[in-house]
């Protein structure tokens, strides 16, 4: 069961700082050219009752799709509205990685 508290806010970005380490062979230097920088940080999300995370780039200001922990609240749930609510808030991110449920590839980021 989650703590009411652990989950207060919609993103909770400022709780936790997970990175990429730049000894994963999964990363790769930000190309300056580039509006965004690589997404190699961790955010958890809260919609509603609903719980997810996704990596986002520093600063938390572009996401990749979330990866959810939980299933869609029914529509006939008393949190439904909430929900539908704070899932545009947080949908609001996913833009420039939209499609993207993990960091792109270092060939797909150059392609973006």
């Amino acid at each position: 069961q989650l703590t009411p508290t652990l989950f207060s806010k919609t993103c909770l970005s400022t709780a936790f700082n997970w990175t990429l380490s730049e000894d994963s062979p999964d990363w790769y230097e930000e190309d300056e050219s580039k509006i965004q920088d690589p997404p190699f940080h961790l955010q958890f999300v809260r919609a509603g009752s609903r719980c997810g995370w996704s990596w986002c780039t520093s600063g938390y200001i572009s996401s990749c799709e979330i990866n959810w922990l939980d299933p869609e609240p029914n529509s006939e749930s008393g949190d439904y509205g909430t929900y539908i609510k704070e899932l545009h808030d947080v949908k609001r991110c996913v833009g420039f990685y939209r499609g993207y449920y993990q960091p792109p590839t270092e060939e797909e980021y150059h392609r973006l």
